[in-house]
């Protein structure tokens, strides 16, 4: 984008542009972050849920964590691990 000087132009006019910068910042950074995922560690996913180790197993075992071996390691993806963590959140809301 062209460098540009404002003076004196109203909010109205500006939104626009900034909407679309906006858009254009959010369009990079998603893809980027899809190329290359971010795996956490055992440990990892458990601080940020805020559960045991035991926890974390238990879920992995039972599909709602996907676990990855890579090298030996068992890791998560950190974009998965926030999906489930939404997933469980709307199901504790939905009505049976």
């Amino acid at each position: 984008m062209d460098e540009q000087v404002f003076f004196n132009v109203p909010l109205v006019k500006l939104e626009p542009i900034f909407k679309r910068w906006v858009r254009e910042v959010q369009l990079e950074f998603h893809t980027e972050e899809e190329s290359t995922p971010f795996y956490l560690t055992r440990k990892g996913v458990a601080d940020k849920l805020q559960i045991s180790l035991i926890s974390v197993d238990k879920y992995a075992k039972q599909g709602i964590l996907k676990s990855y071996r890579i090298g030996g390691a068992i890791r998560f993806k950190s974009s998965e691990v926030d999906k489930a963590l939404e997933e469980v959140r709307n199901a504790k809301y939905r009505r049976a």
